[in-house]
């Protein structure tokens, strides 16, 4: 069995917490606080009750550490909740001076931690395929920066986001009558869109909107994948091949909707800002890059210049697949690449930028990032007005 096919199987049936490791987890800032941050949510695994303001909580934990890239470890740790002065927080510490995971190398990997009985596991999840593989499988977002789940043990279901009590009557206004199938992704953005102005008026922030809207969209499709899927697997409980089928099936839908998300999400705010573009146009050896600014036709007309073109790639993970852009539009040298990826570890980032890739990520996500680096991220409004400039000077 590999690695996540362990993990995913455990946490199925365990309580546990995920966070994504940050710079100040990783050990790489000049914080004097040790260990890891932990989600307000995670007393649920450790304490019996949630920290108060003024407490001061410890409760000491064994912990079983395995890692992708096959290192295992145990730690008698601490968890702790720091309720004193102006501090409310919680923190896993003691992992000792010769603890391997608490490095830059796994800056942006994914923390899992469960529970079985007494007895606590932590994995690390570093791979692309492998985080996407853990969201996709328990239906958590990408932009979920961690908190406490405690899977139904009868469902594939789970339905742990907070939805305020607006979107949900929006929600249930919205898909009346309910709909017999998944709306598909560009009726999925527009309504993302509407529910967002409705619940959170005018937003001017472009970085702010994306995510705003991002995340609109996946508590939208969580409602409707309830209201689909519910049912069919009450009624599959009985027969496990069934229930394997209509899993796998729940599964494919989740990955083909993040897939176009953010594409499509990018085009409305492009589309919003009076940006001319072409998405998936056609360059050399057949590539189709997602966007090219202005457009495809003046990519091809070999009069136009080429320092007036753009290039941006969206993925909304990079760390494996941020080559593929390399190909993608040979007379663009600088390319750019927008990721929702929460941390990249200073070496990949290096190496990104050696191949003339730019990054660009919403500015909430700057702080995931090695503090010698941010200043050369770019951040969505930062690219706009970047796009916008190079299109006045072409008239």
């Amino acid at each position: 069995m590999s690695y996540i096919d362990t993990v995913t199987l455990h946490c199925r049936t365990n309580s546990f917490i995920f966070k994504y490791i940050t710079p100040n987890d990783a050990g790489i800032t000049k914080s004097h606080q040790a260990g890891f941050h932990l989600p307000k949510t995670s007393w649920q695994l450790f304490f019996e009750h949630e920290g108060k303001k003024g407490d001061f909580l410890e409760k000491p934990i064994k912990i079983t550490w395995k890692s992708e890239d096959g290192l295992e470890t145990d730690t008698s740790s601490s968890f702790k909740y720091y309720g004193r002065r102006t501090r409310n927080e919680y923190r896993l510490t003691r992992v000792g001076k010769e603890f391997p995971f608490r490095n830059g190398n796994y800056l942006g990997s994914l923390l899992v931690i469960s529970k079985s009985g007494d007895h606590y596991q932590a994995w690390i999840i570093s791979s692309e395929d492998n985080i996407n593989h853990f969201l996709e499988y328990f239906g958590i977002s990408p932009l979920d920066t961690g908190r406490y789940i405690n899977p139904d043990k009868s469902l594939f279901l789970f339905n742990n986001e907070p939805i305020k009590f607006s979107e949900q009557k929006i929600f249930e206004e919205l898909l009346t009558p309910f709909p017999e199938n998944f709306p598909s992704g560009k009726e999925m953005c527009q309504y993302s869109v509407d529910i967002t102005n409705m619940v959170y008026g005018n937003i001017s922030n472009n970085d702010d909107l994306l995510l705003k809207r991002l995340d609109t969209e996946y508590k939208l499709y969580q409602y409707i994948e309830t209201g689909l899927f519910e049912p069919k697997l009450k009624a599959a409980s009985n027969s496990i091949n069934d229930f394997l089928k209509l899993s796998l099936s729940i599964q494919n839908k989740r990955k083909a909707r993040a897939g176009q998300s953010l594409e499509n999400h990018l085009k409305v705010i492009f589309n919003e800002n009076k940006i001319r573009y072409t998405s998936n146009g056609i360059t050399e050896g057949n590539k189709k890059p997602d966007f090219i600014f202005p457009g495809i036709k003046e990519y091809h007309d070999n009069k136009f210049p080429a320092d007036r073109l753009v290039f941006l790639g969206a993925k909304t993970s990079c760390k494996d697949r941020w080559r593929q852009i390399l190909v993608e539009a040979d007379r663009i040298r600088k390319k750019h690449l927008i990721t929702l990826e929460q941390g990249i570890s200073l070496n990949q980032i290096n190496e990104i930028r050696c191949k003339d890739v730019q990054l660009v990520i919403p500015k909430d996500f700057l702080p995931m990032y090695p503090q010698q680096v941010r200043d050369s991220i770019m951040t969505l409004n930062n690219f706009i007005e970047y796009v916008q400039e190079k299109q006045s000077e072409s008239g």
